[in-house]
């Protein structure tokens, strides 16, 4: 290890191994954050699975300043990595994923004024957030328990800000070695449908929601949600596997 391990060192890892795979040159500094035996734990699986998926080739890097986007592929496609250290991994999305309730509103709504129409309801629930902190976390509760149909796909589309996602797990033990057995899936952008609220259904009524819930479409598991009161925070991220579900990839 160059440097004290974390979760952004797997992240970091990866991308530089998609980098050497497609021989992209990566600043000095930035490859010192990450893990030799890690890096190349995981070249050969990234090459097969990116060949398996015809993938086109990764040309530029461009994440090393959180750029949303990792690399620039030769189609003038994008594409962005997530990772999780281990199997089963929770992914969570850019702006409504992780965030203090008052910026989750915020943003909700940010994105949900992006289709007005489509979103009517949603944005009426969000105008209505109250000031104490109580009455936030009551708020956000009931805008995710009532409104999934309109709240998952502004998850997608902030998780999918690109054209393709590499999204690879089961990287590490944890002895923090390389598991050399990593699962590498390619999501590919598509139109996401219109979701039924009948759909969906909680593994707790709502009174009963006390600081974790999970969401489920047509009784698979795909969305983890956390109110937090000593933090003061929200979570809301999709369980392994759930956006080719939500998908239907």
């Amino acid at each position: 290890m160059t440097m004290k391990f974390n979760n952004e060192t797997v992240g970091v890892c990866a991308e530089i191994a998609i980098a050497d795979v497609y021989g992209i040159p990566v600043d000095s500094d930035f490859r010192w954050r990450g893990d030799e035996d890690i890096i190349d734990s995981l070249k050969n699986p990234i090459k097969k699975a990116f060949e398996s998926e015809e993938l086109s080739a990764p040309v530029e890097y461009v994440g090393e300043s959180q750029n949303e986007i990792d690399f620039i592929q030769e189609s003038g496609e994008t594409l962005s990595v997530k990772t999780n250290q281990k199997w089963e991994g929770r992914t969570c999305p850019q702006k409504v994923g992780q965030s203090t309730y008052n910026t989750f509103a915020k943003n909700l709504l940010l994105e949900a004024k992006k289709s007005p129409e489509k979103n009517k309801s949603l944005i009426e629930q969000l105008k209505n957030c109250p000031e104490d902190t109580r009455g936030k976390i009551e708020h956000y509760k009931d805008t995710v328990y009532y409104f999934p149909h309109k709240v998952i796909p502004i998850m997608i589309a902030n998780l999918l800000n690109c054209d393709n996602l590499a999204h690879i797990t089961n990287v590490v033990r944890e002895n923090k070695e390389p598991t050399g057995r990593p699962r590498i899936r390619v999501i590919k952008k598509s139109d996401v449908k219109g979701f039924k609220r009948d759909d969906f259904s909680f593994t707790s009524e709502r009174e009963d929601w006390d600081e974790s819930i999970t969401i489920k479409y047509k009784g698979w598991s795909v969305v983890n949600a956390q109110a937090h009161k000593k933090r003061k925070g929200t979570k809301l991220r999709f369980n392994e596997g759930a956006l080719e579900i939500l998908l239907g990839q």
